[in-house]
């Protein structure tokens, strides 16, 4: 198998031109704006919020990404006022994520900046294409485990 034709490879590329597109709205304008991970973990939040408490462990998970990642970010997030860490009484080692009025107002340009890349992203593609790549897909992030 050729390398261009590795499944990888292709995934990447396309995870690399996503990742450009939610960033590159905050470059034009010229504003410190959240990462396109933020975005995901803003919207993530938001969405889940009547689920329960939601920490860190959550995001990794979401996400796929290791625990020095998921630290990193949240602390950006932080240190950037998008969210505040809280200690819960039943654990005092845990601390849940919870997002502030200032996520909260950017959720609506968050969400309809992703849904505007994932248009865009999938135009051409039946409904029926959509849901076998998502089967894949899945299916290869299972095989990742």
């Amino acid at each position: 198998m050729k390398h261009e034709n590795m499944l990888g490879l292709e995934i990447k590329a396309i995870a690399n031109r996503m990742v450009r597109s939610l960033e590159g709205a905050a470059r034009d304008i010229g504003e410190k704006m959240p990462s396109s991970a933020q975005k995901h973990t803003i919207a993530y939040l938001y969405e889940h919020k009547a689920d329960g408490d939601l920490f860190q462990r959550d995001i990794e998970e979401f996400l796929s990404i290791q625990r020095p990642t998921a630290t990193r970010m949240l602390n950006h997030m932080e240190a950037n006022g998008l969210i505040n860490r809280e200690s819960v009484e039943y654990d005092g080692r845990l601390k849940k994520i919870i997002l502030t009025t200032k996520a909260i107002d950017l959720y609506n340009d968050i969400f309809d900046e992703i849904n505007r890349i994932e248009k865009y992203m999938t135009r051409g593609l039946t409904d029926k294409e959509k849901d076998e790549f998502l089967r894949v897909a899945r299916k290869i992030r299972r095989n990742l485990e």
